[in-house]
């Protein structure tokens, strides 16, 4: 017959609740908020915030279709885009996505 380690079980979620309740919260008050960039070829999109990064709703990937991402400086300032293209895996997976929406 198993045994359970009971008593540890017990231990290791105590541990948990007590950790959830000494952390800071995870949200900022800019998280899930919309706003539009302009890029370097002068094409608009929406962009949001998603666990610290912004996020572009179109390709709901960092980077936009037009294959910029935004950087944001240390000093706060208003971000600038970088020229990603082809790199980025989740970029490469939206263009397949996009170009069998485009086939059917």
């Amino acid at each position: 017959m198993a045994r359970t380690n009971k008593q540890w079980i017990a231990k290791k979620k105590a541990q948990q609740a007590k950790q959830k309740l000494l952390a800071w919260p995870k949200t900022r008050s800019n998280e899930g908020l919309k706003r539009e960039y302009t890029n370097p070829k002068w094409s608009t999109y929406i962009w949001f915030m998603r666990s610290w990064k912004r996020v572009c709703d179109r390709t709901s990937c960092r980077e936009d279709p037009d294959g910029y991402r935004l950087r944001r400086k240390p000093s706060g300032g208003e971000p600038t885009f970088v020229e990603i293209g082809r790199q980025s895996r989740a970029y490469r997976r939206y263009l397949r996505r996009a170009h069998r929406m485009s086939l059917k």
